[in-house]
């Protein structure tokens, strides 16, 4: 795992994973697949591994792009990650092509890392540096996506169970937000 800084002084981590089969110097015509992750994901939970294992078995290189506080990176600023910022996923898409100039990307997200990497995609156009993207279960409306009772609830409180559990990972460095806009974090 990589820990790379923010422009806003925050961290994100990038996990570099390879095939055993794949030369450790990775040659220029190996193909990448950047994934990012849903909401409270990272490179452990099941559907990231069943990616990779898949990528693997084709000899692709993968790297996830995992967001704050996640896949136990520390989280130093107050901020945590939404997808209506940018910012982390285009410091960890730079790193990443400053990294492998010359080997093809292709990207994919699922849940949230799917909405950034799509609203990354448009904001960069042509000079996203992918060659293909694609999105799993990407929320794109999210007003409407909020308003569902999906799976008669089940599947939003889901959400909010995963959402908690991170908060209480990260509350000590999340409490400044306490005063500042008047909520208990307990």
């Amino acid at each position: 795992m990589c820990i790379r800084d923010s422009p806003d002084g925050g961290q994100i981590s990038i996990d570099y994973i390879m095939h055993p089969e794949v030369n450790a110097a990775f040659a220029d015509q190996t193909p990448i697949i950047i994934l990012l992750p849903g909401l409270t994901g990272d490179r452990y939970c099941g559907y990231m591994k069943a990616i990779i294992a898949e990528a693997s078995l084709r000899l692709y290189k993968c790297v996830v792009l995992n967001h704050r506080g996640c896949s136990k990176t520390p989280i130093i600023t107050p901020k945590l990650y939404c997808a209506g910022s940018l910012e982390d996923t285009t410091e960890g898409m730079r790193a990443i092509k400053n990294r492998y100039p010359k080997n093809p990307l292709f990207g994919i997200g699922i849940s949230l890392g799917g909405t950034l990497l799509g609203n990354y995609a448009a904001a960069e156009g042509n000079n996203c540096g992918l060659k293909g993207i694609v999105l799993i279960c990407t929320p794109f409306e999210f007003l409407a996506c909020s308003k569902s009772n999906s799976l008669f609830g089940f599947y939003n409180l889901g959400m909010a169970y995963g959402l908690k559990r991170k908060l209480r990972e990260h509350i000590e460095q999340l409490k400044p937000l306490e005063k500042k806009y008047g909520i208990n974090l307990e």
